[in-house]
């Protein structure tokens, strides 16, 4: 998906592949302008499901995305103002199936400005510690 402004994206409803209301848009984690992940509401309470948006589309009602609502439900949810590492942006693309963020010779947890990290770029908020996927969901199947 492309877009000029991925702000334009906030508030946008979110529909599955298979037609069912997953949320709207809350937050948007870029690399250069373009979107790369997408925070929903409606997850439980203190939490936001996010998603990857690559190969999501958009149509008069809204975002497209190409996952069937039952795998947005069951996967990966982070609190509402988090700020993701190489390796956390990783493991929500792997568990959609979606090519990973690569980050060589870095740990999971480093913030790597050289390969395209999804964190913010306030060097205030680059000095606390990453924020961690609170439910992977790594015990259910897909």
């Amino acid at each position: 998906m492309q877009t000029d402004d991925s702000s334009e994206l906030l508030g946008t409803t979110v529909r599955s592949a298979d037609g069912r209301p997953v949320g709207r848009v809350t937050a948007t984690h870029v690399s250069g302008r373009q979107p790369m992940l997408v925070q929903l509401s409606g997850g439980e309470p203190g939490s936001e499901r996010i998603v990857p948006v690559g190969s999501a589309t958009r149509d008069a009602d809204g975002l497209v995305l190409p996952y069937p609502a039952a795998q947005v439900a069951a996967g990966p949810t982070v609190t509402p103002d988090a700020v993701l590492s190489v390796g956390e942006a990783a493991f929500v693309f792997g568990y959609y199936g979606e090519g990973t963020v690569s980050a060589p010779g870095h740990a999971i947890t480093d913030r790597a400005d050289e390969v395209g990290d999804v964190g913010d770029q306030d060097p205030e908020v680059r000095r606390l510690p990453p924020i961690v996927v609170i439910r992977p969901r790594l015990d259910e199947p897909r």
